[in-house]
């Protein structure tokens, strides 16, 4: 999938990855977590406050069904 990004996430998530893309063709599942994990720290969420893939997920698909997102589809 391609979409275009913001420059300033480009330049934050450079450290993250060594490949031209945000995630390199060939990853696992806890490859996934650890990296989700070291954004949350660059972003400044602390360790215990941190949430996994799938809450962040759950989260905004509530506040898109919250501002009415299923509307918008039909």
């Amino acid at each position: 999938i391609k979409i275009p990004m913001h420059r300033r996430l480009i330049e934050a998530l450079e450290p993250f990855s060594s490949s031209p893309t945000l995630l390199p063709e060939t990853h696992c599942y806890r490859y996934l977590f650890q990296l989700h994990a070291d954004l949350q720290t660059a972003a400044g969420i602390p360790s215990d406050q941190q949430i996994s893939p799938h809450g962040w997920r759950r989260t905004h698909a509530c506040e898109l069904a919250n501002l009415g997102a299923n509307n918008a589809l039909s």
